[in-house]
């Protein structure tokens, strides 16, 4: 047996011998076949080769569907991986020992292979899946064979003029080098050479696996460390030839490392300088090569391998031939308000961290595995593991660098306070705020400011003012020709001053975008150079041109700084915090002031903010505080709602307020919420109402009253009125809720209620609470009425039921001193509505405790009050606003009438000409009061 083909044994040994080690992703993984469990690969890989062998007029392909077959099995040995020694060595001594004449007849053959199956199996199908896959397997696979077809088919020509092959990104060049000291003959790299184990050099001798030093093409200073892999002494070759294959990888602080193998190899014939020249350009064109093949040749690296590494590119190349780094401490080379941040920074293949023209993403939310990851990988992982990536919330294109191209920067501040707001939306969305920022300061810059925009249309007005009245003659017209002059002198005192400023900052603002511009050129000049190796005029530009436009752009800069100190700025050229909140504010409807205050505050005042709306009922605003803080502080189970409430207690004490109030506080709008009636789901078919009817049955298109609104908005309140009318069965429905926090609809999807509060009032002891209110109104309620409360509530509802439940809070009976306080809040409310026509409400004191005696019932709670406030005030006044006796901009003047027991409205005016009986007033007391209102003035 020849040592090449012991060599090739030994390889094809030592990769088996390694095999039973791999603990990475199965075949089956690997081609993300979905619903499918991981299988063993040789199973996969005979399923597809048999497969293959089956279609017809296979006499000719014989061969190419043998060595495919050797090429698969080869695969599979060394890992998967496209880019081992192992891989590489197996692939070229089974095409050379099939025979074929060259490179390209193997390449037909393969070719004509991968067509038939494509049209012997359905579009769409497993196999045709796997097969295309297979296909890019060995087009990878081959990349190296490509390689050295290219340098055979050019082995009289220099290096620099050996076209770009597969597996190249560019083409190999070493100034004074011909093909005649890299490689003789393909041949040579395949039969003829004999593998060593020591090889002399120059007084040196290297073995396999010694460690060497390489020119590093970046940094001399820095060399690239190298691991010699094999040697060899080439048959028939010229004295002193040797062979020499190196695994290299770069220094610590800028290590590479492919995903699966922490090496590259590649194979160099050099009679003479292979530690020099040759070898550091190879890794200089290597490194781009892999990448290349990497991205475009076979499918997305996995998503499940923690810890991998972050990459970086050098700017100096472009999309196809990057040179990608590994930055060992990411913390180094990100703002240190993004490290304080709760970021995990995710860079896709054709992105770079810290970038010169594309956007940078990060991830927000949870820290987890990271790597080579994408919005739409992100998007399917949600899919796939909801549970992992439930909390995250993708934020795009938030560009931390200047933008040229509008002139608006994005500073880093204002990004950090878009990712950690209260908006957080599902995982399936993203705010892509800070593009939505700039594009508004962009147009923004683009017009005039509106102060001066405003002077100069009241400018124009005048003008086309006095162009008329200097064609009248009469008095009153000149009279207000000499005021419209005047007035216009005063404008344009006013314009003349904020122009001048405008046009200032406007002026020094261009000149930064302009120097921007231009040292954006003269990098893209500079790098089209260094790819033309055109080193004196890269050096130029890089070491002359640029350092004196960035020195002038830092003078600009200052200015900049110093005049926006000296006063407000009339050009905005940056997205700050405020604009960041306008736009989530105009996406969301929320209100700036709402997005700009932090959630930790307004959980800390929480129970003031309650307490503002809700009267009386101090221990239900502590607990529904409490159990929000905990959800909301990380403490609570994070597989449950945001919290569960039962409200118990009598009519009209505030439990359907608490609500309300709660969602206004939690998600900043009363309309945050969704009230379901349990008494019309007394029946248990009406169960489809609230998840839809399945498929199949009347109106299952329509979905459910409740899964649907919480699919649409997962942050609300579920508030069910009156839960104990409802039918066992809808009792039952909400325990997976309460548990698990999701809910399978009607057509099988899932509904996640992690967002949400779940609230539920009844009436269960009601009686027990009036009867301990008549000897204590309004009090603390005693431990034997809360203890006769609570078993009525067991005794109708199912101990899991309650158990689920995080807090059972039973509400006090209302006082009249908590009556009082309510009506002030009532007419804040009417006060709001009259705002509209610019109405003032008065009430004296009198009026007040009047409206507070006739609205209180123990039993009925504040709802007496509404009636009464409308019947004794709002009746009146509405008949009032019609008749014009109280009109837009006035006040309306209310007091107490002790002798009528009753209130009495001052009118402003006489009534109309028209008189209406839809109410039965007192109009010869309305006509009294306006006549002694009358003398008084007189």
């Amino acid at each position: 047996m020849k040592p090449r083909d012991k060599a090739g044994d030994e390889i094809v040994r030592k990769t088996e011998a390694a095999l039973p080690r791999w603990k990475g992703p199965s075949l089956e993984g690997w081609m993300n076949l979905e619903g499918q469990a991981a299988r063993d690969p040789y199973k996969v890989y005979n399923d597809i080769i048999n497969r293959l062998k089956t279609v017809k007029d296979k006499g000719a392909d014989t061969l190419a569907s043998d060595a495919f077959t050797r090429i698969s099995e080869a695969a599979v040995l060394s890992e998967l991986s496209f880019t081992t020694p192992m891989s590489l060595a197996l692939i070229e001594n089974r095409v050379a020992l099939r025979g074929y004449p060259a490179p390209k007849d193997f390449d037909m053959d393969m070719a004509r292979l991968f067509e038939k199956g494509r049209r012997w199996f359905e579009e769409g199908s497993k196999d045709y899946g796997r097969i295309l896959i297979l296909q890019r397997l060995y087009q990878g696979l081959t990349s190296s064979t490509a390689a050295a077809a290219a340098l055979a088919r050019n082995s009289n020509q220099n290096f620099a003029s050996i076209p770009a092959g597969p597996g190249f990104a560019k083409p190999l060049h070493s100034a004074g080098s011909t093909s005649q000291d890299a490689v003789t003959t393909y041949r040579i790299q395949n039969k003829d050479r004999t593998f060593t184990d020591e090889i002399t050099f120059k007084g040196m001798t290297y073995k396999s696996g010694d460690y060497v030093h390489l020119m590093n093409p970046n940094d001399s200073s820095r060399p690239i460390i190298g691991q010699i892999f094999k040697l060899w002494i080439p048959d028939g070759g010229a004295p002193g030839e040797r062979g020499i294959a190196v695994c290299w990888y770069f220094r610590p602080e800028q290590t590479f490392h492919p995903p699966h193998r922490p090496f590259w190899e590649h194979e160099v014939f050099k009679t003479g300088h292979f530690a020099d020249h040759a070898m550091e350009d190879i890794i200089e064109k290597v490194g781009c090569q892999f990448m290349t093949r990497h991205i475009r040749g076979r499918p997305k690296p996995p998503m499940w391998y923690p810890n991998w590494p972050l990459y970086v590119c050098d700017s100096r190349y472009n999309d196809r031939d990057r040179v990608f780094v590994r930055i060992k401490n990411w913390n180094s080379c990100i703002p240190d308000e993004l490290r304080k941040a709760d970021f995990m920074p995710i860079l896709p293949y054709e992105r770079t961290v810290m970038p010169r023209k594309v956007d940078s993403p990060f991830l927000h939310g949870v820290k987890g595995p990271g790597g080579l990851m994408e919005e739409d990988e992100l998007r399917r992982k949600s899919k796939r593991a909801a549970e992992r990536t439930a909390k995250s919330s993708a934020l795009p294109a938030l560009d931390v660098t200047s933008s040229a191209e509008t002139g608006v920067k994005t500073e880093v501040a204002p990004i950090v306070g878009a990712a950690t707001t209260e908006v957080k939306p599902p995982a399936d969305r993203s705010l892509t705020v800070a593009a939505g920022g700039r594009a508004a300061l962009g147009a923004e810059r683009e017009t005039r400011p509106e102060a001066i925009d405003a002077l100069e249309r009241r400018k124009l007005e005048l003008n086309i003012e006095i162009h008329a009245l200097e064609r009248e003659k009469d008095a009153a017209s000149k009279e207000r020709l000499i005021a419209a002059k005047k007035t216009l002198e005063n404008v344009n005192e006013q314009l003349r001053p904020l122009e001048a400023a405008y046009n200032s900052e406007r002026k020094t603002s261009e000149q930064i975008n302009d120097v921007k511009k231009r040292i954006d050129a003269l990098r893209a000049k500079a790098d089209e150079a260094e790819r033309r190796y055109d080193i004196a005029s890269a050096s130029d530009i890089r070491y002359y041109a640029i350092p004196e436009l960035q020195k002038k752009l830092d003078e600009l800069e200052a200015q900049k700084t110093r005049e926006d100190a000296s006063g407000d700025k009339m050009v905005a050229d940056s997205v700050t915090p405020e604009a960041i909140a306008e736009v989530v504010a105009r996406w969301t409807g929320i209100p700036v002031s709402r997005l700009m205050s932090s959630e930790a505050q307004k959980l800390l005042k929480m129970e003031k903010h309650l307490a503002k709306q809700v009267v009386g009922q101090p221990e239900a605003v502590k607990a529904v505080a409490n159990a929000i803080r905990l959800s909301r502080s990380g403490l609570a189970n994070a597989t449950r709602p945001i919290a569960s409430f039962l409200f118990a207690g009598p009519s009209g004490t505030g439990k359907t307020l608490l609500s309300k109030t709660l969602a206004t506080v939690l998600f900043d709008s009363p309309e945050a919420m969704i009230r379901i009636d349990a008494s019309e789901y007394s029946e248990k078919h009406a169960i489809s109402r609230l998840i839809g009817a399945p498929p199949g049955y009347i109106g299952h298109d329509q979905g459910g009253q409740l899964t649907d609104y919480v699919r649409r908005k997962p942050f609300c309140i579920v508030l069910i009125d009156e839960i104990e009318k409802a039918s066992r069965e809808f009792v039952t429905l909400f325990l997976q809720v309460l548990d698990d926090g999701r809910l399978t609809d009607g057509q099988g999807r899932v509904v996640d209620f992690r967002n949400c509060v779940i609230i539920m009032t009844s009436n269960l002891g009601a009686s027990y609470l009036n009867d301990a209110a008549e000897k204590n109104p309004g009090g603390a309620i005693p431990e034997e009425t809360r203890e006769l409360v609570m078993n009525s509530i067991r005794r109708h509802f199912v101990p899991e039921f309650i158990n689920r439940i995080d807090d059972i809070i039973i509400f006090r009976t209302l006082s009249q001193d908590n009556v009082t306080s309510i009506v002030d809040i009532r007419l804040k409310e009417i006060a709001q509505r009259l705002a509209a026509r610019k109405i003032t409400l008065d009430l004296d004191k009198d009026a007040k405790h009047y409206l507070a005696s006739v609205g209180y019932s123990s039993v009925y709670g504040a709802r007496p009050l509404n009636r009464a406030i409308q019947h004794e005030l709002l009746n009146p006044l509405s008949l009032y606003l019609l008749e014009e006796r109280i009109r837009d901009g006035e006040t309306c003047r209310v007091t107490f009438d002790g002798p009528h027991n009753r209130l009495r409205l001052h009118p402003n005016h006489r009534a109309k000409a028209f008189k209406t009986e839809a109410m039965d007033l007192d109009d010869d007391d309305d006509e009294e009061e306006w006549e002694m209102q009358e003398g008084e003035r007189m």
